[in-house]
């Protein structure tokens, strides 16, 4: 009946959601109450009004809260935000969703494996979170994955973790530093800026360390998807994976997504067999590297004489 009056539509609104999630997606609701507390120095009165003003800004900033200065008991306040001490609380009650409650407690804090690194970024808190790409002693292995919409700044972030890499301590940390072996391959330009940067400072003595190429359909920038490793005479296992995938790809049909029936089965025979024709095998044509020798001087590098006593 109340909710004729314009001023309590929303409540009206807000218990039918909370119905709906009841009924058809079995959710809870719970009572909620939150407490917020900072704190300064004894006497450093600037700063706890500056930190204070900080809290009320980041509660408004959740869009349906509004802070107010006024005062009140101290203690209970502050106990009232330590888990398990207090059983009562300073904060007015709310409902809320069990599954949307869950995850607003502190049960955990970001933190970094790391005590300090090339890379500084920041937490939503404003915390610094210290990253070292070459891993260091904490991780032998870092693998970086990054999915974002298109404009978001990844290639951004690459280059910083890659310029990261270049000043971090496993690099300058020897007695001759050296560039550590980075390969970036993606659309645009975006590298460019990263390869010049490097580039002038490694001086005209060190420059062609750092390349950076733009592919283009011109003769010169072919690659062969088929060539081996040195003294290989097939493929390595991931390598055979991809030819197998990129051939597949190749010979799909423009207006489905699924292969012909039995052609991923005649790709591996026919890569194997590519590759048994070049081997020295009955009925293959193997093809031998180029050996060049260049004519050298012979320089006789030891001499060894006897001597004799008299």
């Amino acid at each position: 009946f109340l909710a004729i009056f314009p001023q309590n539509r929303d409540l009206q609104r807000g218990f039918a959601a909370l119905r709906a999630a009841r009924e058809e997606d079995n959710h809870i609701s719970v009572k909620l109450r939150a407490s917020f507390a900072t704190w300064s120095k004894a006497g450093d009165t600037r700063a706890l009004r500056r930190r204070a003003s900080t809290l009320a800004q980041r509660i408004e900033g959740w869009g349906g809260c509004k802070a107010s200065r006024m005062a009140g008991d101290p203690l209970e306040g502050v106990m009232s935000t330590v888990p398990g001490i207090a059983l009562a609380s300073t904060g007015n009650p709310s409902l809320a969703l069990l599954g949307e409650a869950l995850p607003m407690l502190p049960w955990n804090h970001t933190v970094s494996p790391w005590a300090e690194g090339s890379v500084l970024f920041r937490l939503p808190s404003g915390a610094i979170w210290p990253y070292d790409p070459a891993g260091g002693s904490k991780r032998p292995v870092v693998i970086d994955v990054f999915v974002a919409p298109p404009g978001s700044g990844k290639s951004v972030i690459a280059n910083t973790i890659n310029l990261g890499l270049c000043l971090s301590s496993a690099v300058l940390g020897g007695a001759t530093p050296k560039l550590p072996m980075i390969g970036k391959l993606d659309i645009g330009p975006s590298a460019e800026g990263f390869v010049r940067l490097v580039r002038e400072k490694l001086g005209p003595e060190r420059e062609h360390e750092a390349i950076y190429v733009k592919m283009q359909f011109a003769p010169g920038y072919e690659f062969n998807i088929f060539d081996l490793q040195v003294g290989c005479e097939e493929p390595l296992p991931l390598e055979r994976a991809f030819l197998e995938t990129f051939l597949s790809l190749l010979t799909l049909p423009p207006d489905t997504s699924k292969p012909f029936e039995g052609l991923v089965q005649m790709i591996k025979l026919v890569i194997d067999e590519a590759y048994r024709r070049c081997k020295d095998v009955p009925g293959g044509h193997p093809v031998h590297a180029i050996e060049q020798i260049d004519e050298i001087d012979v320089v006789r590098l030891f001499d060894f004489r006897l001597w004799r006593p008299a």
